[in-house]
């Protein structure tokens, strides 16, 4: 998966990569800021496996998961606005030593009481171009750890291998969907979901762009308001979105929407049909 982002980012340096809350972000300046993060981790952090990722909605976020996978660690997101008691469990779980933020809101208080974790700041690195040295991620090395949301006791990490994520994204790429790097994928579930993933890393093994939706926004309406506005032509979205945007049917027209995905819970097939 990271060869064929390698070669997107080659590729389409000035096409747009993310769509961020309004913000235009091309494939080159994405490499840049994994470029940089990246050095960073090799400074501060060569010796450790796996690293947090505070999992705000900006470039740097994205970039620090890139730069993660390219420097051959696993990364762990972190919910930001989740509860403190649960994010210490996937801290200690995981075994994080190092965590990787673009901001330091008021949230990560409880996170700083950590003594044993040190935070490494990702924001405002020195750029070092726009060159990705050689991925040194392993087909067997776990690429992420996401945590279930600990529902019937406490949240549990599952592991899954950068062989699993390139499966995944060729097992996407081969249902022969008419999708190039003209596209625009939506992208509106937390990084700590495992439906984000398929939501920004196909799109970016394209050339294609990702928009995101922010969070603290009402989101069915903020998903349709990017469908129509930003003439969104892939989306994967929850079936609640369409249950929330019945209502209005009559009204919605998306003519540029090529894809439409569904996953996460029962899509109804009178919904579907409507």
């Amino acid at each position: 998966m990271l060869d064929l982002v390698r070669q997107s980012f080659t590729r389409f340096r000035d096409r747009v990569a993310f769509v961020i809350q309004g913000q235009h972000h091309t494939y080159g300046a994405l490499t840049e800021r994994i470029s940089a993060i990246q050095g960073l981790l090799q400074r501060e952090a060569d010796a450790e496996p796996t690293i947090g990722i505070i999992a705000n909605d900006d470039l740097e976020t994205y970039a620090a998961i890139f730069a993660t996978w390219f420097a051959g660690k696993a990364m762990v997101p972190i919910g930001p606005s989740h509860p403190a008691d649960r994010n210490a469990a996937i801290l200690r779980q995981a075994e994080l030593k190092v965590v990787l933020s673009s901001r330091d809101p008021e949230e990560q208080r409880a996170l700083r009481q950590n003594a044993n974790l040190r935070f490494l700041a990702t924001a405002g690195l020195a750029d070092r171009g726009a060159q990705l040295p050689p991925s040194r991620a392993s087909d067997d090395g776990t690429a992420y750890i996401l945590f279930t949301s600990g529902s019937t006791g406490i949240p549990k990490g599952v592991p899954i291998s950068h062989r699993a994520l390139r499966a995944f994204c060729e097992a996407f790429t081969d249902l022969g969907l008419a999708l190039d790097e003209t596209d625009r994928f939506l992208q509106m579930f937390d990084l700590t979901f495992d439906l984000s993933l398929m939501s920004y890393c196909v799109p970016l093994t394209l050339g294609a762009s990702v928009f995101t939706v922010a969070p603290g926004t009402i989101k069915y309406t903020a998903v349709y308001g990017l469908l129509e506005e930003q003439r969104i032509t892939c989306a994967l979205m929850v079936p609640s979105i369409l249950a929330r945007l019945r209502p209005f049917f009559p009204e919605i027209r998306l003519e540029a929407l090529k894809v439409s995905l569904f996953c996460g819970e029962a899509l109804y097939a009178d919904l579907a049909k409507e």
